[in-house]
């Protein structure tokens, strides 16, 4: 499966884990699970969402993983 941004959008983005690591050439280990959106931030982070850590000159949200 191929998706370009626009059509992760369009769709909402509802996909399994392991859909979202094959996209990324990542290896997944572990349960697939449905994720219907994606946070930068945990403090504002729901049920079924991907958590994708940034690092930028303030934080390093790798530091909260």
């Amino acid at each position: 499966m191929t998706l370009d941004s626009e059509q992760i959008i369009a769709r909402g983005l509802q996909m399994k884990a392991k859909q979202i690591a094959e996209l990324l050439a990542a290896d997944y280990i572990g349960e697939d699970v449905d994720i219907c959106g994606i946070s930068t931030d945990t403090r504002s982070i729901a049920a079924g969402q991907l958590f994708v850590a940034l690092k930028g000159p303030n934080f390093d949200g790798h530091d909260f993983v």
